[in-house]
């Protein structure tokens, strides 16, 4: 007589089991157990990604050198790894899911580097962070002269009407870039000369970003944006955009 019994097997977890075949001879007792089928469900499969890495931050230590840090990621499950990435498929480091920070050498002096981290779980998922931009000295001893350079003027500042209600519009702007890294962008209204908004540099995970500013019922703004670097140089402004709210409701 052949009877089927079930256990979990160790290496498969909590997503498989193997089925065994218990041969009992003529008293009973059984005389062999072999493997039979393994089966696997595909419900408990992780398709769960994990959380957006953040506050990727990027310096040149040398002109040859960076080094990077972030927060880390959150996943159902666990990450386990990052992967240092230019924009495409690159991959220029690779860190144990536990590290938030890597450093990058034999990089070229004085060259563009756009980086981006990716994080995994053990099943493949994977989400990005932001984009860093960031340019090598072009020597070490270019590290010791004090940044003077300014980041490069916000492009394609839009305000969609769609999006403008009574209290709040959201606007949208091309990243800027720096020799060093843009930490701040600065939403400014040329009618009144003030500050409406000031966001991080890092703000966004791909080039477009995004942000809604509080403002005031059933006023007209000429909104431009700035963009800041560490040192505290800043960018001439963007192209501005006529914001109307709406009245209060």
């Amino acid at each position: 007589m052949i009877t089927i019994s079930s256990k979990k097997s160790t290496a498969l977890g909590a997503v498989g089991a193997i089925v065994l075949l218990s041969v009992l001879g003529s008293a009973g007792n059984a005389v062999a157990q072999e493997p039979a089928t393994q089966l696997v469900s595909a419900s408990a499969t992780d398709a769960q990604a994990p959380s957006d890495v953040t506050a990727l931050q990027a310096r040149a230590t040398s002109a040859s050198t960076i080094d990077l840090s972030w927060a880390a990621a959150v996943d159902d499950v666990a990450v386990v790894r990052y992967e240092v990435r230019s924009p495409s498929t690159t991959v220029l480091a690779t860190v144990d899911g536990s590290t938030t920070q890597a450093t990058l050498a034999n990089l070229k002096p004085g060259a563009w580097y756009s980086l981006q981290v990716w994080a995994y779980d053990a099943a493949g998922n994977t989400s990005g962070s932001n984009v860093v931009d960031l340019r090598m000295p072009s020597s070490d001893a270019a590290l010791l002269l004090p940044d003077v350079t300014a980041p490069s003027t916000v492009k394609s500042l839009a305000a969609p009407k769609a999006r403008v209600g009574s209290t709040s519009a959201y606007l949208l702007w091309s990243k800027s870039v720096d020799d060093l890294g843009v930490v701040e962008y600065r939403v400014r209204d040329r009618i009144s000369g003030t500050t409406v908004a000031a966001v991080p540099g890092t703000i966004g995970i791909t080039g477009l970003k995004g942000v809604s500013v509080a403002l005031t019922p059933a006023t007209t703004y000429e909104l431009e944006v700035v963009a800041v670097d560490a040192a505290g140089n800043v960018s001439a402004p963007s192209k501005p955009v006529a914001v109307t709210t709406k009245p209060a409701a």
